[in-house]
This record gives structure tokens, sequence and C-alpha cells, in this order.
């Protein structure tokens, strides 16, 4: 067993190995210890109660080491490390916990197996040239992972081993997705409302460039304020990435060597100390002062800034925020969905801004629980006329970003298994009624999504909904949703109507303050951690599971988990809390 079994694509370079993969579900038993072959990171890191300390420590210490060196190098004395937090995350925080993966994985196999392979001969890699773009590498490109890993094995145990041959490479380049940073501006209303009010919303006080509410509240919120509001889509455009390449200079490496630190002794923390800089994008190193120059032109000057998620991947609105914040304005992140259970990035918001709005309550200080001004409740017709059984899915790229998370593949074979569960004994007149909604991934064509990939080969009657057009229709219709995941699309079905989670527990880490509302929800029938005692429910409950989701203890629960994981008030009172904690920051 190698470290490439971790790779979804096993057979392509072991091709004799026996190994279980993505598709073996079609066999008639199923070895559930095989199932989880590689789960030694949740059983020996994740459960350690002291992993967050110590991710926290080293990523401050790898931080505060990029911080002095690029002031050094930018001669920018104004950035302070909140600007540095802004410009380097969630880049510094994925390229970490990868790195930390992959430390661990190696030395798990060194301890376990004697014939260690090594990768392909790759020398050098050209660093990405911003956040959006390295993601793009991290997720999808197996020359990039496969470069990192090598790395890291010529680091622990020298170039002693042949490497595998070429052709076991899948040397495509990979096609960025741009879509969520960067959207498209062909709204011709967009255009013709910018030219006609500029002059009078270039001096609001805030900046509200939070996506995911409607117009309407979009134009309250900001009438509360006496301004208009603005489309920030319009000012940080679509780049075009090959004039990026054209234009940003080339990677250095006489001057990136300067900034490079040799440490003897062998250790994640000296390692990554010592290739940091080999892996940094170009935006932060030889590109910085263009992208700087650029944003300086954008005249806004507010006097706050609140974004739900465009300073995490948009370059140019990044730069722009960092440099705002250097001129003392403040910043505020807002969630854009929930993801109550703990995970890597769990106090980045916190980390990152002056303030952070969050959808669950969260007891830190510079973070506030503000009721969610977008609509939730959306399975609006009567539910006598509902018939649909949705299962929703989530969707793990091919290599692994966060390491408290799921490794590579692990959620989707868990996922498959659920739904296959299911499938086995669910009464006849609602597997014909059963949709299975994929995760929402723009311009990611339906056979690249490993799940579907699944179920196109083995399940060809199988009602797959591959865009949020189509869903929306489908869940109005819903009698009943089956969640595979505790992130937003649990809350906005649960808050909608009767709704189950399914989780393996081991795949995620759950706050403490959230440990004891999971067994209630547990006892409740909301919670299950295995398909086929989910599936006893439903046959259960199905004719009528309206029944069962407002009896009085169940609803008691509901209550509960609702108020820690959301505020739902009315509209009117959800922008009144809005206003109030924004007039507060002015």
């Amino acid at each position: 067993m190698s470290l490439l079994l971790y790779f979804s694509d096993i057979k392509k370079y072991f091709p004799r190995r026996k190994s279980i993969s993505l598709f073996d579900f079609n066999k008639k038993k199923m070895n559930e210890n095989n199932f989880y072959y590689n789960d030694f990171l949740f059983n020996s890191i994740r459960k350690d109660k002291n992993f967050n300390k110590k991710f926290t420590i080293l990523k401050t210490k790898i931080f505060n080491h990029l911080v002095k060196k690029l002031n050094s190098k930018h001669n920018y004395p104004k950035l302070n490390d909140l600007c540095w937090k802004v410009l380097l995350e969630p880049w510094l925080t994925n390229y970490i916990s990868k790195n930390f993966y992959y430390w661990h994985l190696i030395n798990h196999y060194k301890r376990k197996v004697k014939n260690y392979p090594y990768f392909l001969n790759i020398e050098t890699i050209d660093p990405p040239i911003d956040t959006q773009h390295a993601t793009e590498l991290s997720d999808k490109s197996d020359e990039y992972n496969i470069y990192l890993l090598q790395r890291l094995c010529f680091y622990i145990f020298g170039k002693k081993k042949k490497l595998l041959q070429k052709k076991y490479f899948n040397d495509k380049p990979i096609q960025l997705n741009l879509e969520n940073a960067y959207p498209k501006n062909n709204n011709i209303f967009i255009k013709f409302y910018n030219f006609i009010f500029l002059k009078l919303y270039i001096n609001n006080r805030i900046i509200f460039d939070i996506n995911k509410i409607s117009l309407i509240n979009k134009l309250k919120l900001n009438f509360k304020f006496f301004q208009l509001p603005v489309f920030t889509s319009y000012f940080f455009k679509t780049p075009n990435y090959n004039m990026l390449y054209k234009d940003y200079k080339n990677t250095s490496k006489s001057n990136r060597a300067k900034l490079f630190n040799f440490y003897k002794k062998k250790s994640l923390e000296n390692y990554l100390l010592q290739n940091i800089f080999k892996d940094l994008p170009t935006c932060y190193v030889e590109n910085f002062e263009n992208t700087m120059q650029v944003v300086k032109n954008i005249k806004f000057n507010p006097k706050v800034i609140a974004s739900d998620g465009r300073q995490e991947f948009n370059l140019y609105f990044k730069f722009w925020t960092a440099l705002k914040i250097s001129e003392g304005k403040k910043f505020v992140i807002s969630d854009h969905g929930s993801s109550y259970i703990s995970n890597l990035d769990d106090a980045t918001h916190e980390e990152s801004s002056h303030h952070s709005i969050r959808w669950f309550k969260y007891n830190l200080k510079n973070s506030v629980q503000l009721p969610i001004i977008q609509k939730l409740r959306k399975r609006e017709r009567n539910y006598k006329l509902r018939e649909n059984l949705i299962i929703i899915c989530t969707e793990l790229e091919k290599f692994p970003r966060l390491v408290l998370w799921s490794p590579i593949h692990n959620e989707n074979l868990y996922q498959i298994k659920v739904i296959n569960d299911i499938f086995k004994k669910i009464k006849k007149n609602i597997k014909k009624k059963i949709f299975i909604k994929l995760h929402p991934r723009i311009n990611k064509p339906l056979f690249n999504n490993q799940i579907s990939k699944y179920y196109l080969s083995h399940r060809k009657n199988l009602n797959i909904i591959d865009n949020q057009k189509k869903f929306q229709n489908i869940f109005h219709n819903s009698r009943l949703n089956v969640c595979l995941c505790p992130q937003t699309a649990f809350i906005e079905s649960f808050l909608s109507g009767p709704t189950i989670l399914i989780m393996n527990k081991d795949f995620y880490k759950i706050r403490d303050e959230f440990e004891k509302i999971h067994e209630e929800l547990f006892k409740m029938n909301i919670l299950f951690y295995d398909g086929k005692s989910a599936l006893e429910h439903i046959n259960k409950v199905w004719d009528d599971p309206q029944k069962w989701w407002h009896e009085k203890k169940i609803f008691n629960v509901r209550k509960k988990f609702e108020n820690l994981v959301c505020k739902t008030n009315n509209k009117e009172e959800a922008l009144k809390e809005w206003s109030s904690f924004f007039k507060k920051l002015l």
C-alpha cells in the first residue's frame, strides 16, 4: 500500500495492486475495515485534544516569519499583521494544512511499509499567481500534489530510490475556475446603475459587499445609512489570466533565495520555514507592487468594509481591503453560509478581520451572531402536496485541503455507501421519488463529480440534480430531505421542513458547545451515523413526516438547535440588528 492510494486514480498509478477504489461498491460484500483503509489521521491526529493548539502555534510561527520577511522586502511598514492576514488567508492555512497532512502521511508509511515508493522526478514547479490559482492546483493538479509529496519525501529520506515512470502521470493543464472569485459583469442593469449613480455612492461610509442577500434587502440595509448600494463586482472584475501571466513578472529564484533560511534539524516547522518562499504565490513576491498600484486607483474610501467571502479569492478585493486596513479603516467578515462544525479555519474569520458576523453562536471577543438576512425557509408548497425525497451530498476535491475534514474520497465513499444502503431497502413507492443533489460547483462538468460518476456508471435511472435552478423547483416539492454533510444545505433544509442528517462523526470535529445538542438530535432521530438506521426511520415516517417533525419533544429540540446555529428573526428585526451593529462601528 502506498501514499498514492489516497489519490482517486489509484489504478492508473498501481494497476496491479489490490486496493479499494471509489467504484468498488458493485461488489456483493463490503469489508468496512477496508473501506476506511487510511483513516489513521482521524484516530491518531484529529482526535488529539491539543491538535488545534499545536496547529495554531505552528501557523503563528510561519505567519510571523512570513510577515517579517515580506515587510522587509516590500518596504511597506504600514502593513500590520491584520493586513497580512487578509492578504495571506486562506492560502496560508490551506498550504500549511496540506503539508501537515502529507508530512504525517509519509511518516505513517515510514513506520508501516518496507518498500516505500517515490514519485515522478519533478525538478521544480512555478508557484501560483494568487490564492485562487493556488487553490485550483491544490485541489485538482496531479503534478502539483505529487511535487509536494516528492519534495517532502526527499526532505525526510533523501534521494535514494527510483521514481515512477512519466507514463503514469496525468499532465493535462488545470483549467482555472474563476467564477466564484471573479463574477462576470455583463449585467446591463449594473452597468447603467453605475453610470448614473457612481458620484453618489463613491463616498459611502460603509461598503456592503454582501452577496448572499436579495436585492431588496441590500437596498434596505444601505438606506438605513442614507446611501445607495455598491455592486462591488463591477470594480473587482474578472481578470484575464492570460494577461496576468503576460504582465506579471516571472518567478525570480535569485530574489526568492534571499528570503530562504536553512535549518539543519529536520522537522515540519523547519521544512515549512525553509520551503514556503519557494511556493508563495507571485502576487506576494514578484508582483506585489504591481497589484498594489492597481488597487490604489479604486477610489472608494469607506470607513467600514463588510464582505461575505470576496476577500478570500478575489485578488484585487483582497489587496484593496488590506490597503484600506493599513489606512485605519475597519473590516468585517460575514458568514456566507453555516459551518458550525469545527474545522481547520476555525477562527480564520476572527483572525482576519476587526469583527466577524457569524450564523452560529461563537464565544470569541470579535465575533457576533446576527440574524440571517437571506431567505432560508424555502419549502413553500402545501406539505400535503409534496412528494420528493432529496438526498443532498457534498463533494471533496481530488486532493486534500483541510486536515480536519476527511481525507480524499473517504467522505465521498461514505456518502455513496449511505445512498446504496438507502436504495437497497427503501419502500418501492419512495424509490422513484428520490433525487440526488450534487454540490453546486460552478462550471464543474457533471462527469468530473465523483459521486455522479459512480451513479452514472451503476444506476442509469437515478435522478441526479446537477444545477441550482432544477434543485429549487424540486426542493419546493420535497416531503423529506436527507443531508449527508452538516453545512449550509443542512441548515437551509432544516429550517424549511422535515430533514435528517446522516454523517460519519469521525469526519468532523464537533465544537464542544454543540456536543450536547448533537446527542439530542440523535435521540430525536434527526441525526444518524449510518444509512441503515436512517432508512428505517425514513420508511417509518414517510407517509406523514410533518406529524413526526412537529411532535412536541422534536419541536423543542429543533428550536434549541436553531437558536444555536442561526438567528431567524423577521426581515425588519434582522435588518434593524444589522444596522445597529454597523452604526457602532462608524
